[in-house]
């Protein structure tokens, strides 16, 4: 069983990023996402242990699931056993969604297509770790878990 757990503050995502030696510890990018309410972060953990770092996410304000990442910055076999979880929670964020939120998911979508489209376009690459020289755009576009905001606009966002 598994469980998204919201950070009480920037402390918190900060010392998840430096336990996982990924870079929402390191980061300043996260932030200004969050501020501009464009994405926010999540820990995903299993309940069993709870208090444990497992995965951090970056979440679109619909649901939509930007990237997914544990230590050194890999996303390992274990995380494929917890996607139908993750897919559900998407399903319930999508039936809970206001009007404004639909806008904020909608404009999260076009900022986030439009920085893909700039990294597609610079071929930038990963420059650390296991995924060093892999087009940050390839690396993205893998973790990408889009929700499809049917339940509340007909399938059109």
């Amino acid at each position: 069983m598994y469980a998204g757990v919201v950070p009480e503050n920037a402390s918190e995502v900060i010392e998840e990023g430096i336990r996982l030696h990924h870079c929402a510890g390191t980061s300043d990018r996260y932030f200004e996402r969050t501020r501009r309410r464009e994405t926010f972060v999540l820990f995903l953990r299993r309940v069993a242990d709870i208090s444990k770092s497992w995965y951090t996410l970056e979440v679109e304000p619909g649901g939509t699931i930007r990237q997914k990442r544990t230590m050194d910055d890999e996303q390992n076999e274990d995380l494929k056993a917890a996607e139908p979880f993750l897919r559900e929670w998407q399903e319930v964020i999508a039936k809970r969604m206001t009007g404004e939120d639909i806008a904020a998911a909608v404009e999260a979508r076009r900022m986030r297509i439009t920085e893909m489209e700039e990294l597609a376009r610079t071929g930038t690459t990963v420059k650390f770790g296991s995924l060093r020289g892999k087009k940050l755009y390839d690396v993205l576009s893998e973790d990408l878990m889009e929700q499809v905001y049917a339940a509340k606009t007909g399938g059109e966002i």
